[in-house]
């Protein structure tokens, strides 16, 4: 059985040097055992807390300093009003892309947190697209009529694997992540949201120029993801490589004239950032005596 605190609202975390949370295992022998459910758990919470008051804590042993974000736009389904009962979480995050989000979170400069929260998506490039290579293949092997010396099925494999995106493909290696873990439904809301938010200026609808490429979004089914990872990747690019060799009308120089455009893309990525981590957890199982 296990035995936790609820935190009420906000006021745990204002005015204190320390936040605590206190997990105690009745019936567990194991130390080493117990101390990485605990840590799994603990985890957990501080992800409930990040999402619910941007609160940026991690398990740590130095008191972190004040810091406090960029952009504060989040989408409804993404917002807790008023007095939030947080109850023990049913799921199990990924322990680093908990760290790539409390990074974003806990920067005060734009492009570090606009990276930080990419990196969450960049961690499952592989693991989707070879995952989605891996299932085909099982599908195809598996299929009573499949015979392995018959040399058209071998073709039709290897015409799986080749239809794969390659490794070197980022943007289309970023289009499954999010075709993968992000509701389409979803995704199309948060445009609208958020371009409602900013004065209804169709902010991502209408052809917008992001250093130097001329980028917008499509809300329909055919063009939804691949328009917003290509908007996100090339984001990505102006933000990590300082070369020419792009032919880019601009580059992006830190602490210059970019911070508010990469300010107005962070709500984006942050929220896309989130629909993994939970699209991706896992169902958290605690100890029963």
């Amino acid at each position: 059985m296990s035995e936790h605190h609820v935190f009420e609202d906000t006021s745990l975390l204002k005015g204190a040097k320390a936040t605590t949370l206190k997990i105690v295992f009745r019936g567990i022998r194991d130390l080493p055992r117990g101390e990485e459910i605990a840590r799994q758990v603990a985890s957990s919470c501080l992800l409930s807390v990040a999402f619910t008051w941007s609160a940026p804590i991690v398990l740590s042993s130095e008191v972190p300093a004040k810091t406090q974000q960029v952009n504060t736009f989040r989408p409804k389904s993404h917002t807790a009003g008023g007095r939030v009962k947080l109850e023990m979480p049913s799921a199990q995050f990924r322990d680093e892309i908990i760290r790539y989000y409390q990074l974003a979170l806990s920067s005060r400069v734009p492009s570090l947190q606009y990276l930080s929260f990419y990196h969450v998506l960049e961690y499952f490039f592989v693991e989707v697209t070879e995952g989605e290579i891996v299932a085909r293949l099982l599908a195809e092997i598996s299929n009573p009529a499949f015979v392995s010396g018959r040399r058209e099925r071998v073709e039709k494999l290897l015409r799986i694997v080749d239809a794969a995106p390659s490794r070197t493909d980022e943007k289309q290696m970023l289009e499954e992540v999010l075709k993968k873990y992000v509701p389409m439904d979803e995704l199309l809301d948060f445009i609208r949201e958020y371009e409602s938010h900013v004065g209804g200026s169709a902010y991502y609808t209408k052809e917008r120029v992001r250093f130097g490429q001329s980028l917008r979004v499509l809300l329909d089914k055919q063009h939804i993801y691949g328009n917003v990872a290509l908007i996100v990747k090339n984001m990505r690019n102006s933000l990590v490589h300082s070369s020419d060799h792009r032919e880019r009308q601009e580059r992006f120089v830190p602490f210059g004239d970019h911070d508010e455009l990469i300010e107005m893309e962070i709500p984006l990525v942050r929220f896309l950032a989130e629909k993994v981590i939970l699209g991706s957890a896992r169902t958290l199982r605690y100890p029963v005596e």
